[in-house]
């Protein structure tokens, strides 16, 4: 059996996001859910999360680099799972990645 991590998963309530938070609960491994904020689109996946073990944090703004390694310290991975075009991931990608690098994260999955 593999070692319990701390997986941060960015875009926690996506698609791929929601989907992956709740494998990895499944194989208990503890998540940090990680949304811009909680909202009626997102809140019923956000709650079902936290009642399966998850932490849920909100960063409004993923570019605050502060902010946003204050919530990953702590985490062993990030994954970045947030609906992404190309200027979005040039733009804010770095910035995460900084945040990850400042909190001490080993292990980064970009989008």
């Amino acid at each position: 059996m593999a070692k319990q991590q701390t997986v941060a998963v960015i875009g926690s309530s996506g698609q791929i996001g929601y989907g992956l938070s709740r494998a990895l609960l499944k194989l208990n491994h503890r998540v940090v859910g990680v949304t811009r904020k909680r909202s009626a689109t997102n809140g019923a996946k956000l709650s079902e999360l936290e009642s399966l073990g998850a932490v849920v944090k909100e960063c409004g703004d993923y570019a605050d680099v502060a902010t946003l390694a204050d919530i990953l310290k702590g985490c062993d991975t990030v994954v970045v799972a947030m609906r992404a075009n190309a200027k979005r991931i040039r733009q804010t990608e770095p910035r995460i990645l900084e945040a990850a690098l400042n909190a001490g994260v080993k292990r980064f999955v970009p989008d």
